[in-house]
Formats: C-alpha cells, structure tokens, sequence
C-alpha cells in the first residue's frame, strides 16, 4: 500500500536509470541495487545534518528486522561524496551509503524540497547548527522512504513533510512483509 496521498507513487523504471555516486565516487545506476530483491531506500537530508544523523541512527535501529525480510536497505543523500565519506566514516549506518548531488533521484523519487516550510524558528536553529557543524548539500532538501519489491515495484512511499519528521522505516518494513514477494521462494 503506498502512503502519502498528497505525493504520487513515484516511476520506479525512470528513478532505476538514475545514478548515485559510492564513497569512491563511482557511479552506481539506482536499479541494479534493487535488480529482483526488496530494497528499502531511505533518503536522508543533507550530510552532516542533524537530520541525517538522526535518519542514521533509525536505520541501525530497525536494519536487522527489514533484513530478516531479505531485504536491503540503501542510504541516499545530497551533498559532494567527500561529505557522504565523513558521513559513513563518522556514525557507521550498517548500510551501503550513495550521493545524490544533483538531487535527480531525490526528485525522481517525490521526495519535498520545501524552503518556506523551514522557516519555523526551530527549524531554522536546526539547519543553522547544521550548517556550522558542517553539513554540506541542499540546505531545503527533506528526506523520506522508498520501497520497492520484485519486479520493480514501490510498496511503500513517504516522503517527509518537514525538516522534523523522520522517515517510516516500519511502515516500509510492514508494507515489504505483506507485498506478496518472498526471497524463500527463490
């Protein structure tokens, strides 16, 4: 079932044709980390923010459980890939971590990039401190979740609606569980 009613599914086969960029700064296409098995993408805000510290820290929580479902899961931010080399350096997700510097994979995928909506106060401190501690990438970039099951699917789509919010890594999880699609009956 795909959530986020105000955002559409995204074209999985346009967004599987896009690059992202490894800590070497190869280009890796977007579709063969999903090529026939269940992928859970989580998009994260820019490196070295609070945000993506935060993204981080709930992907180690819930990896072992999306794992158990033959599934994998993927970070992708935005910012230069020495930024995403300090990132996975630095808070170690467990997980493969790629660059979206151009952020068309980010776009591809209906994730928000939505500048008025950090104007709050709060918001606004955060992407502040950010920014000094050296956060580097689009400071109005949201982050959000993608999954995909086999062949090539979105079972579950929630992009972030403010800077606060953090990605719905059970409800992905919970959405692969009942998609259908078992790597037992391999």
């Amino acid at each position: 079932m795909l959530d986020a009613p105000q955002a559409p599914a995204p074209d999985v086969a346009t967004l599987a044709d896009l690059e992202v960029f490894d800590p070497d700064g190869d280009e890796i296409r977007l579709g063969d980390l999903w090529n026939g098995q269940r992928v859970v993408l989580v998009f994260v805000p820019q490196f070295g923010s609070a945000g993506a510290r935060e993204h981080a820290g709930l992907v180690k929580e819930k990896l072992t459980d999306i794992r158990r479902l033959g599934a994998e899961v993927y970070l992708i931010g935005n910012g230069p890939t020495e930024a995403l080399l300090a990132y996975e350096t630095e808070l170690k997700p467990g997980c493969e971590v790629y660059a979206d510097s151009e952020l068309k994979a980010y776009a591809a995928a209906g994730m928000l990039r939505k500048a008025g909506s950090n104007w709050a106060l709060k918001a606004m401190g955060q992407r502040v401190r950010s920014v000094l501690q050296g956060a580097q990438g689009d400071l109005w970039q949201l982050g959000g979740v993608l999954a995909i099951a086999p062949p090539g699917r979105a079972v579950f789509h929630k992009p972030c609606q403010t800077p606060a919010e953090a990605p719905d890594l059970e409800s992905a999880r919970l959405a692969l569980k009942n998609s259908g699609w078992s790597h037992l009956s391999i």
